[in-house]
This record gives structure tokens, C-alpha cells and sequence, in this order.
């Protein structure tokens, strides 16, 4: 076997599996930021739905006494990304492709 060890084995067979948008360095924060931290435990995830858990969220953004509460100055808005391609120029931004996603955002003001 040409890796260190199963789980080793495990994460690089999702890393090349399924969708080809992932990178070596998201894979090591994959790593770093959930599966080495000490509070995880695998047994957690038995069941797991990554559906059922993005239900879940999204009904906690939509809640009104959420942390994202329009009273404490959260404001719902669309952002729009353009999408971009090596070699090829588009007129204007108007006319590039775009992404848009829903998201949130809140204005902080810095006092000196």
C-alpha cells in the first residue's frame, strides 16, 4: 500500500474521488481543522445526512433570535462573483459571468 496508514488511505480516496474542485492544501486543513481537533469524535457522525445538517443551519439563519438577527445589525444581501477564464475578456462586468449566492453581512464601525 503506498500510504502511511488506512486513514491516510481513507483521505486521500475521498481527496480523489467525486469532485475534482478540492486541493492538496484544503485537504490538509480538512485535517487540521476538524478531524485532529479534541473535541471530535467519529461516533458523532454515525447517521451523519450532510442534507439533514444543512437543513438544520439553514433553519438556525432564518430564525429571527438568531445570531444572525437583523436587530443586531445583520443584514441579508446578495453577492455576486464573477467568474473569470484564462485568455478570455469579456466587454464589461455587466456582461461577465457571475455566481450569485445569498449571504450575510453586518457593518462594523471602528472607534479611535
Amino acid at each position: 500500500m503506498p500510504f502511511v496508514n488506512a486513514s491516510a488511505y481513507h483521505l486521500m480516496s475521498w481527496f480523489y474521488s467525486g469532485s475534482t474542485m478540492k486541493s492538496l492544501g484544503e485537504s490538509d486543513c480538512h485535517v487540521m481543522d476538524m478531524i485532529q481537533q479534541d473535541d471530535f469524535k467519529k461516533e458523532d457522525l454515525d447517521g451523519f445526512c450532510t442534507v439533514q445538517e444543512a437543513n438544520c443551519l439553514d433553519e438556525f439563519v432564518e430564525d429571527p433570535c438568531s445570531r444572525f438577527s437583523t436587530e443586531d445589525g445583520w443584514q441579508e444581501s446578495i453577492v455576486y462573483i464573477l467568474l473569470s477564464a484564462g485568455g478570455i475578456h469579456f466587454a464589461s462586468e455587466a456582461v461577465t459571468p457571475s455566481f450569485q449566492f445569498l449571504g450575510y453581512s453586518i457593518n462594523l464601525y471602528l472607534v479611535c
